[in-house]
């Protein structure tokens, strides 16, 4: 999707080779042989570039380097072409399809697992995490900032993005998911100019109380301290008792005290995240209903079939 002119295609045949052909809209244009920049609608740049997998070989010698397609010089994000994405595409023809970046994500709100909420010189912002099993999802303030889909073998990732401050001072943000092996559990931390945001809104809790907006000043880095000094007290006077016992598949995240559901899937051996709930019960009840998918021959400890 393209701001302004709606929908458009870009194919590419025989990429980067002496017989590339290049069709717009369905429309073929002229083409040299390795040329990786185009006119496209409404005057928009096109440009194509290769990307090397950096758990495979070099460019160089990749064969299978992936291709990436920039509009404008800002890359967008490709979209699983089986409806696991952003845009149910189960009713397109097959290939990759490609999204613009900052259209309005109100998807990923709906599904969205934690929310934080800051001010940045004045200026409200908030920012949305959405994680459903292998894709993670991120937006600034309703619009898709980042979008990446990880693998089972994959134990973080990274999103990083830009904050503009009311006089227009970039402000870095970055936002780390980490599964954490000893607790089985996700564990998400937000950043916004060096200092920690608490999630102001838990999927599983709803509003986090005692949590106010931090105040962060582009051109004012020392406040972290004072502000994280604040947080540790206000979780100090909201820690409650971690559960002694908890059935197979849930976990507990004492920083949201909320429950996690994660399964081990047999064929990778690896864990796959279910969701994140208020209660044990409904985390475990979801582990359960995963068993079928994931592990069918899984047989449950006596104490829990009943």
């Amino acid at each position: 999707m393209l701001p302004e002119t709606g929908e458009h295609s870009f194919r590419v045949e025989n990429i980067g080779g002496t017989s590339q052909r290049v069709f717009v809209d369905g429309h073929e244009m002229e083409s040299r042989p390795g040329q990786e920049s185009f006119a496209g609608p409404d005057g928009c740049l096109l440009r194509i570039k290769q990307c090397a997998d950096p758990c495979k070989t070099p460019r160089s010698v990749d064969k299978e380097a992936k291709w990436a397609l920039l509009v404008n010089e800002r890359q967008v994000e490709e979209v699983d072409p089986t409806g696991n994405g952003l845009r149910d595409l189960r009713s397109m023809g097959e290939g990759s399809y490609t999204i613009a970046v900052d259209f309005d994500a109100e998807g990923v709100v709906q599904n969205a697992c934690r929310k934080y909420s800051f001010i940045v010189d004045g200026e409200p912002h908030e920012v949305t995490l959405a994680h459903r099993e292998k894709v993670w999802q991120v937006t600034l303030d309703g619009k898709l900032v980042d979008q990446e889909s990880h693998t089972l073998n994959e134990n973080n990732g990274t999103a990083e993005f830009v904050v503009m401050a009311p006089d227009g001072v970039p402000v870095p943000g970055r936002i780390d998911m980490t599964w954490v092996l000893t607790e089985l559990k996700w564990s998400y931390k937000l950043v916004v100019g060096g200092m920690h945001v608490p999630a102001s809104w838990i999927k599983a809790k709803g509003a986090a109380v005692g949590v106010a907006p931090p105040h962060i000043f582009s051109n004012a880095p020392g406040t972290q301290a004072v502000e994280e000094s604040q947080e540790s007290q206000t979780a100090a006077q909201n820690e409650e008792v971690v559960p002694q016992s908890l059935p197979q598949g849930v976990s507990y995240d004492k920083d949201t005290k909320s429950y996690q559901a994660n399964i081990k899937d047999v064929n990778t051996k690896r864990y796959v995240f279910l969701g994140e709930f208020a209660s044990v019960e409904a985390a475990h009840q979801k582990y359960l209903e995963a068993l079928t998918r994931y592990a069918p021959d899984k047989k449950l400890a006596p104490a829990l079939v009943a």
